[in-house]
């Protein structure tokens, strides 16, 4: 049967002393209404509200598809205004009571001549003993949706006893804010009003969704830290047994709805968490999720989250078919869905959890400096979280329609009650108390900035140093420090190649590195100097000290430059690094079903040298083949340590050597070069092919670092992170079982020449392939000749 249009009896709305005090009064009301109520009258009475093939209803926002930070205020008011950041940098733009009021009743006159209202009560914490009540008032279905997602739905029973809210919202987005003359009063159409003595809040002149959660955020920023209870803009995950809590601390856009929502580890929340007493809980009952460029394979938790219920705001879809398109960003970059967090499959409710092991700070680094990974001291991470860099996302604010670099002090310095070093100290203490260790996860830009040459970290390799950390690989890794900022930096990572983990390997000038790394690091300085007093003495000297000297140091640079020329380059791995990407060559490995390929450039430097006495291709066992690219002398001495330790291995075993075997000792080798100053790291990444009898096809990549791993495809060089993009890709689309020998040459070459983007002849490149039934070979330039054409006949 269809909904009751009169809505529901009104009484425990008019009986409310807020709602004697505002004078709302409804003509009718809906109370908790079922999503699919709210879908019938959003359809029936709000333009712009369509049924998608997901099952989700599309809705618009209107003008404002992103939050209005310069419209947020909050009432100076008799006993809470001492605890309240003020000033220039603070967020919180003052009202005066009076200006409240007349915003409080342009809304409630508004909502009381609509045809309809819709409250929505929840709760706000899934902690108990910091549950708060709260209360939506609203004329939008469609924010009654959102409401009904986000908040944590009471039972009937709890609905029952509900009684008086601790905290309500009015929201009137559709009403423009009233022109005044009272002091405080909004300056635009838009105003976002917080009464902290009354604890209401007030919008106007926006139906951006996003705003009323954000309401909420604010409120518990200021009551929650007066009972030690630390409120974070984070998302959160745990191990399968409960332990092994992981927090991710970020702005919207650096990867905290996508690296918190793992399918292998129980979900927790992944945007506004509590660090209280017992541990971590989630204050929000569902997920406001960007959901630009979503997708089933990179994102697959939020993909299958989005069905009947959830709430999908300024997306583009087509009309016929109504499938939504989620790269289509003619509306806004800040395409949300909404969903209640049941939605998510391995979300584990109550959403709560122990103190974390891990607290990872994300950082989208506009200008390509800072490392995929670095492992922080306390210090560092105090410093980082006040200070909260990353760069803007288009779309998430009005007026944001590319990377910005910004500072966001704790990360959520739009929504900051208190002076952040007040935040700083309860964190300070819980790390402590928690023994967790932090991390500064760039999720941005590497090899250069943003718009200036620069490529974004793959959300692929972001997931392999999350992995990284959960297993304890990092922790336990060695690591080089940056200049500057002082960072850890692991020198290996699963999944990752070696040569991203250093952000200046990855420049092509080692100079505009050098000038972009000091430039961010003036702006951090900076920006720091607001706190430099303390925050007026919010916290005392001793931790004040501490923090500051977890930020970067120029001078450090300095002296690092001086030890650099003394000791020559080459005494650290990313200078052996640094001589296999200058060499100017690009290598790609390719493991097929029952074979393995490798392909390099053949260059010569000289025209009076013979190309024929030119290789880096070499045979080291009758079934194991070599690709050294970097400096020809180091190849040289590669090589003939991995022939000795294959013909020592057979003479002493009396079989050929295993391939693995092979790549560790080499490995191992490496690593002993990178703990001795007097020892020189060689300036060789190789590359090892086999066909093993247990194992089947084998390719292995060994680095100066000592890092060695198998691999299905991978890089070497010049090109070694485009190469790897595009090889991503080839292999994901392959063959289930595999590449067969003609299409794993044939995906070799092309990698090569898409990369590079050349069209090569046989005899400017080198081909080695293993088979099982003959061993290692080159191929020659007729059989290269061969494969070349069959690539231009495809085209």
């Amino acid at each position: 049967m269809p909904s009751n249009k009169k809505g529901q009896d009104a009484n425990f709305l008019l009986e409310s002393s807020f709602s004697r005090d505002s004078g709302i009064c409804p003509k009718a009301c809906y109370r908790n209404a079922a999503p699919a109520v709210l879908y019938e009258q959003a359809l029936m009475h709000e333009p712009g509200a369509h049924v998608v093939s997901s099952g989700g209803l599309a809705v618009s926002s209107g003008p404002q598809t992103g939050r209005c930070p310069q419209a947020k205020h909050v009432v100076r008011e008799e006993g809470f205004e001492g605890q309240v950041w003020w000033g220039v940098a603070s967020p919180n733009h003052a009202m005066e009571d009076s200006a409240f009021l007349a915003n409080r009743q342009a809304a409630v006159s508004f909502l009381n001549a609509a045809g309809r209202l819709f409250v929505v009560d929840g709760f706000a914490c899934w902690e108990p003993a910091c549950r708060m009540k709260v209360r939506l008032i609203t004329s939008l279905a469609q924010h009654a949706l959102f409401a009904t997602n986000m908040l944590i739905r009471p039972t009937p029973q709890q609905l029952a006893e509900f009684g008086e809210p601790d905290f309500v919202v009015y929201n009137a987005g559709a009403c423009p804010a009233p022109e005044s003359d009272v002091a405080g009063a909004a300056a635009s159409a838009t105003s976002i009003d917080l009464s902290l003595s009354r604890r209401e809040m007030v919008i106007l002149g926006t139906r951006y969704a996003g705003e009323m959660k954000k309401g909420v955020f604010m409120l518990l920023h200021y009551f929650l830290p007066q009972r030690s209870v630390l409120f974070l803009h984070s998302g959160c995950n745990v191990g399968q047994g409960g332990g092994d809590v992981t927090l991710f601390l970020g702005l919207s856009g650096t990867g905290k709805t996508t690296l918190s929502t793992d399918p292998s580890r129980p979900f927790i929340g992944d945007d506004e968490l509590c660090w209280g007493p017992s541990g971590v809980f989630n204050i929000e009952g569902g997920c406001y999720a960007k959901a630009l460029g979503l997708s089933g394979a990179s994102q697959p938790a939020i993909h299958n989250a989005i069905r009947f219920g959830t709430l999908l705001e300024n997306v583009c879809f087509d009309p016929e078919s109504r499938e939504v398109d989620w790269d289509d960003a003619s509306i806004t970059e800040n395409t949300r869905a909404c969903y209640p967090i049941s939605h998510i499959a391995n979300a584990r409710i109550p959403c709560a959890a122990g103190h974390p092991s891990n607290i990872i700070l994300l950082s989208c680094d506009a200008f390509g400096v800072l490392p995929p990974v670095s492992r922080l001291s306390q210090a560092q991470a105090l410093y980082h979280f006040v200070s909260g860099y990353t760069a803007k996302v288009a779309g998430t604010e009005t007026g944001v329609v590319e990377p910005r670099a910004t500072f966001s002090p704790c990360y959520a310095g739009a929504f900051l009650m208190w002076h952040p070093l007040a935040y700083a100290a309860l964190l300070a203490g819980k790390m402590q108390a928690a023994g967790c260790q932090a991390w500064l996860v760039n999720t941005g830009w590497c090899g250069g900035s943003a718009g200036g040459g620069g490529s974004r970290i793959s959300l692929a390799h972001t997931r392999a140093i999350v992995a990284a950390i959960h297993s304890g690989e990092l922790a336990a890794a060695a690591c080089v420090e940056t200049p500057v900022f002082r960072l850890q930096v692991p020198v290996a990572c699963s999944g990752v190649p070696s040569q991203l983990l250093l952000p200046e390997l990855q420049w092509h000038s080692s100079s505009e590195f050098g000038a972009t790394l000091s430039h961010l690091a003036v702006m951090f300085a900076a920006n720091f100097q607001q706190y430099a007093d303390g925050g007026g003495g919010v916290v005392g000297q001793e931790l004040l000290t501490h923090i500051i000297r977890g930020g970067p140091q120029q001078q450090r640079r300095q002296q690092q430059q001086q030890q650099q020329q003394q000791q020559g380059p080459g005494v650290t791995p990313k200078y052996a690094f640094k001589a296999v990407r200058q060499s100017g060559v690009t290598s790609i490995g390719v493991r097929g079903s029952d074979c393995v390929v490798f392909i390099t450039q053949k260059k010569v430097q000289d025209k009076l040298i013979d190309p024929s006495s030119v290789s880096r291709c070499y045979r080291i066992t009758k079934h194991i083949g070599m690709l050294a690219t970097g400096l020809p002398a180091d190849v040289r001495s590669i090589v003939q340590q991995a022939r000795h330790q294959a013909a020592e291995f057979r003479h002493t075993y009396g079989y050929e050597v295993p391939v693995d075997y092979l790549a560790k000792v080499l490995a191992d080798k490496a690593q002993v070069y990178t703990q001795h100053a007097y020892m020189r790291p060689l300036g060789v990444i190789s590359m090892l092919i086999s066909i093993d009898e247990e194992r089947g096809p084998c390719l292995f990549k060994v680095d100066p670092a000592g890092y060695y791993v198998g691999y299905k495809a991978t890089a070497v060089g010049a090109k070694e992170t485009e190469a790897v993009n595009w090889l991503e890709k080839k292999v994901k689309a392959g063959p289930e079982g595999g590449f067969s020998y003609q299409e794993a040459c044939v995906t070799a070459i092309m990698a090569l020449q898409n990369v590079l983007s050349e069209e090569f002849k046989a005899s400017e490149m080198e081909v080695g392939v293993v088979t099982a039934d003959g061993g290692f070979r080159v191929l020659p330039v007729e059989e290269v000749d061969a494969l070349l054409t069959v690539i231009s006949e495809r085209d």
